[in-house]
């Protein structure tokens, strides 16, 4: 599996044994494995570790997997980070609690071996996948950006050049050269906005166009 080569995976456990077993069975893998015994250091080796997987235990002295998972979410950086939760228990309840504050998926400790790889390689998969959609979108935002800025500056240009041609005929006409001032106060105006552009949000222009909403900074 491809997609697994160079993956950087993290996994708490206080069992120096279970880490053993989990590392064996990663090794043909060629992923990249950092084990944290104690559950209250994993925030911040996450943090500093970047991991594209964590696997949390959930019986640990200390802080059990549930809260540490409710910790992993509550740090910008690692939000969106997948999360696979062990436990050695059935209770469908647990698993169910355990998705609820934030893991992707869960484990049982008894059958893990067959299913621990599928799972990863799942889980990558989804999440690149949502990271193909994000840059398709950041993409589009960008294009339709373009367009609305494209239009309001084509527009404004357009009719200051028709000012600009009436004040050639009629170069004494104060009420012309006034309203080619204030066109040019709008661009400037724009070109404001642009640098100070806080959100955005898509609108339908027309039927097969879209344009940006754009809110500043105040």
């Amino acid at each position: 599996m491809q997609e697994l080569t160079d993956l950087k995976i993290l996994l708490v456990d206080d069992s120096r044994s279970f880490i053993a077993l989990i590392s064996t069975h990663l090794t043909p893998y060629q992923v990249i494995l950092e084990s944290v015994m104690d559950p209250s250091l994993a925030v911040q080796r996450a943090l500093d570790f970047n991991p594209d997987i964590i696997i949390t235990d959930y019986e640990m002295p200390g802080m059990n997997g549930l809260k540490l998972i409710e910790l992993i979410r509550n740090e910008k950086a690692l939000n969106e980070t997948p999360i696979i939760f062990l436990t050695a228990s059935e209770d469908s309840k647990l698993s169910l609690e355990a998705i609820l504050v934030g893991c992707d998926d869960f484990i049982s400790k008894q059958v893990f071996p067959t299913v621990l790889i599928p799972k990863i390689f799942a889980l990558i998969r989804i999440r690149n996948r949502n990271i193909q959609l994000l840059k398709l979108k950041q993409t589009e935002a960008v294009l339709a950006l373009v367009g609305t800025y494209k239009h309001e500056l084509g527009n404004t240009l357009t009719i200051l050049e028709g000012y600009w041609h009436l004040l050639r005929k009629n170069p004494t006409s104060e009420d012309i050269f006034d309203k080619g001032c204030n066109n040019i106060l709008r661009i400037k105006g724009i070109l404001n906005a642009i640098s100070n552009i806080k959100r955005f949000e898509e609108e339908e222009y027309t039927t097969n166009t879209k344009i940006l909403k754009i809110t500043a900074n105040d």
